[in-house]
């Protein structure tokens, strides 16, 4: 009988201890952490749709203090960042020359901004269409599959030497990834 009390008395103390700290309800509970909302946040990925002379090259996309680099005709790994217009800087050296120029992106949450370095008319354009829901996991972009896309949105890219000077030809894509 002496054993019961023990054990009954010990299995009380740590539901009490349990029930103070929270823990039993983070085991009951629904959401496992306390209830709390994860932080918002958004997908980037980057694309440098163009060659110069046939040939192929880097590009880079900086934004929020990272980069994310992009050969011609391929999709970059994608970034989490968290919702927020972000003044971006677009640079790539191609045709013997630099280039760099800004450009504002805005990402949202839970959306997959795809940010497209390309040519429009002869000027220099970034497209950035969203496909929500969506998710970098493991720097991978995971749309689901009934996403809603929104409209692409362009923005022209000012650089210091007009497009018309170089052999830059927007690059030909048939692969999303």
């Amino acid at each position: 009988m002496q054993h019961y009390r023990w054990g009954r008395s010990i299995i009380i103390g740590i539901c009490l201890v349990l029930l103070t700290s929270g823990g039993l309800l983070t085991i009951v509970g629904s959401g496992g952490g306390g209830g709390d909302d994860p932080d918002p946040v958004g997908a980037v990925r980057f694309m440098n749709d163009l060659i110069c002379g046939g040939r192929a090259f880097s590009a880079r996309l900086t934004m929020g203090g990272r980069s994310i680099n992009a050969m011609s005709g391929r999709w970059s790994g994608c970034m989490n960042f968290p919702p927020n217009t972000y003044s971006a800087e677009v640079f790539f050296v191609a045709c013997g020359r630099s280039f760099r120029g800004t450009v504002n992106i805005p990402v949202q949450d839970q959306c997959t901004t795809n940010v497209k370095l390309t040519i429009r008319s002869g000027r220099f354009f970034i497209e950035y269409p969203r496909a929500c829901p969506g998710v970098c996991i493991s720097g991978k972009a995971e749309d689901a599959t009934s996403s809603e896309t929104s409209a692409t949105a362009y923005e022209e890219i000012i650089f210091d030497e007009p497009l018309q000077k170089f052999d830059l030809e927007a690059f030909e894509v048939v692969e999303k990834d």
